[in-house]
This record gives C-alpha cells, structure tokens and sequence, in this order.
C-alpha cells in the first residue's frame, strides 16, 4: 500500500526507506513531500510542539542522513513523544527547510491540543507504537 498523509495508519513518523537496507520496507519520504500544504502550516507552533515533544531515544546523528539531499550530520538524533506519536527530531528540519508534511491524523492530534505540548512527564514508554522493520512490510 502507498500510504500518505491522509491515510497513515501508525502513531510514528519520519522513518524513511532512504535511511538505509534495514529502513527499505518504509516509506519514501517523497510520498510525504508537498509546497502547498507544507506553506499552510501554521509553522511556528507547529515546530514548538515537535520540539517540546519528550525525549524517549536517542542514537548517533550519521544513522539518520538528510533523506532528501542524503546529507550526512554528527551528534545525536533524538525520538521523541507527545504521549500518543513518536518521531524524529529531524522532521523539525524538514518541515522547516524541505515542504516535509506530516499526517493528518497526526496535525489534528496536534491542533486537538491547542499546539501545547501535553504533560508526558510520567509516560510508559512501553506503551507507545514504535516502528519495527519486521513489521513495515506493506509500508512501500
């Protein structure tokens, strides 16, 4: 299936088949690429709300290149959580600097919550939906 903005099934988002082999049954980041509606957000609050998310992983920043330009960083990549989604830190950048958009589901959870990130201080993280690469076979 060719999933999209408007019929992302998971709770996480912004892994992408351009990360690598183990990352190939993920979708392409250009199925989620769009001017128009990426220029609609309301960006500054929505980049708040991504960027006050609660840190839940962290791993090596040159794991994750750019997947538009594959462009290599160093440092940390964070995963992050408001309580219901996980993601990338990076999608920050991309919504920022490369027309990336994010599901719907996951922009109307956000504007349910006013773009105040939710108190996640005490947050099972056992209970959150990860990406697992044994379970994205029909993510192409």
């Amino acid at each position: 299936m060719d999933y999209h903005k408007s019929n992302w099934p998971y709770k996480w988002f912004g892994f992408w088949k351009e990360y690598g082999v183990e990352y190939i049954n993920f979708p392409s980041v250009i199925s989620f690429l769009d001017n128009s509606i990426n220029q609609n957000y309301k960006k500054e609050k929505l980049l708040s709300y991504l960027r006050n998310g609660k840190v839940v992983a962290i791993t090596s920043h040159s794991s994750f290149p750019n997947p538009i330009n594959g462009q290599l960083r160093y440092g940390t990549i964070a995963m992050q959580t408001d309580g219901k989604w996980v993601w990338l830190e990076n999608i920050c950048d991309l919504i920022e600097n490369n027309i990336l958009i994010i599901p719907d589901d996951f922009l109307q959870w956000i504007e349910h919550n006013n773009y105040i990130m939710p108190n996640v201080s005490d947050i099972d993280i056992s209970k959150l939906e990860w990406p697992s690469i044994l379970d994205t076979k029909d993510l192409r």
